[in-house]
């Protein structure tokens, strides 16, 4: 079985990604050699919705209120989801929804009741708040 060498750039100036793999030439060349632009790249895994998920990605966990990061650990050699206090879980332990990432996050929008209109947590607890 081989794996999908699949990356993301997010591109400022247009608020977009650039999705490209190793044999697209045009991007690879430009992108994965620029130290300036953070390069996400695909962890192999599908969300819930069949949705790919990256680093930088912004997880629900599957029927719970809780929010995790995506990131590659070296340590572990591993992809990990890390909350907002630091502890983390792999990425293959739960089922996730991807909500957003790092660049693309919803707005964080307040109720009357100072509850954010995405995850329905105070603005403490707003995942989209305190992931940077």
């Amino acid at each position: 079985m081989s794996r999908e060498y699949k990356f993301r750039v997010y591109i400022k100036e247009t608020s977009k990604y650039v999705y490209f793999s190793l044999g697209d030439f045009n991007y690879s060349d430009r992108y994965l050699h620029q130290s300036d632009i953070p390069v996400e790249q695909f962890t192999g895994s599908y969300d819930k919705n069949n949705k790919p998920i990256y680093e930088g990605d912004v997880l629900e966990r599957q029927n719970t209120s809780y929010y995790y990061k995506v990131e590659y650990c070296e340590k572990n050699a591993a992809y990990i989801c890390r909350d907002c206090d630091g502890d983390f879980v792999y990425l293959s332990d739960f089922e996730y929804i991807v909500i957003g990432n790092t660049y693309d996050k919803p707005p964080c929008e307040f109720d009357h009741n100072a509850e954010c209109l995405v995850c329905d947590g105070w603005p403490s607890d707003c995942p989209f708040t305190k992931f940077k």
